[in-house]
């Protein structure tokens, strides 16, 4: 079996990938709108937890990378173990990016709507991308002989699998609702606000 460091490692992996980030997006994609008023310390609810959760992401992989690291002699994983080493290679990076969106998102534009938008298309696209390296190489620990992790390995990435495409649903159908009913709303207040011209071109 495993020793102790490496199921640590695999453990905070697990915690920060599987668990922190997919909440963390569902947070930011849809909790933006059905908390928009509520705030936390004078910031916004949605961006409190998502900060949070999106901080501790580097955090427990700096960490579960150190304890491989020492379980290795604090020498890198040999080339000549192929999937291990192509493994650090995707875990190495998706951490680096981790890092990166915690840098960027410190330093976004706050009062230049053009600089804005690249931020945050930069910020999306590096956030996909690192949950994306992330995941595959979660999968490729499965297949490392030393980990054995077996039919608990591959329920485990299944049942996450399952968990990303079935999970976004009902949100992204409480997210559309709830745009549908802004709609309404707004037409409604534009009805009350200009009735004359409502009542020739409607």
């Amino acid at each position: 079996m495993a020793d102790g460091r490496q199921k640590a490692h695999a453990c905070l992996m697990i915690i920060a990938w599987m668990i922190f980030v997919p909440i963390a997006i569902i947070i930011a994609r849809y909790m933006r709108f059905l908390l928009k008023s509520r705030h936390l310390c004078g910031t916004s609810v949605w961006l409190a937890i998502h900060r949070t959760l999106m901080i501790l992401v580097p955090v427990f992989s700096v960490t579960a990378f150190l304890i491989i690291l020492a379980n290795l002699d604090w020498n890198w994983v040999s080339p000549s173990r192929t999937l291990s080493f192509i493994h650090s290679i995707f875990g190495i990076i998706a951490i680096f990016l981790s890092l990166f969106q915690v840098l960027i998102a410190y330093l976004r534009p706050r009062y230049s709507p053009g600089l804005r938008k690249i931020y945050n298309i930069v910020h999306r696209f590096v956030g996909i991308l690192s949950l994306a390296l992330a995941t595959i190489a979660i999968f490729l620990a499965v297949f490392i002989k030393d980990m054995r992790l077996g039919t608990v390995g591959w329920g485990t990435m299944i049942g996450y699998v399952i968990y990303l495409l079935v999970i976004p649903i009902p949100f992204e159908l409480i997210y559309y609702f709830f745009q549908l009913v802004v709609l309404k709303e707004e037409i409604s207040d534009g009805i009350k606000s200009c009735p004359i011209f409502f009542s020739i071109f409607m």
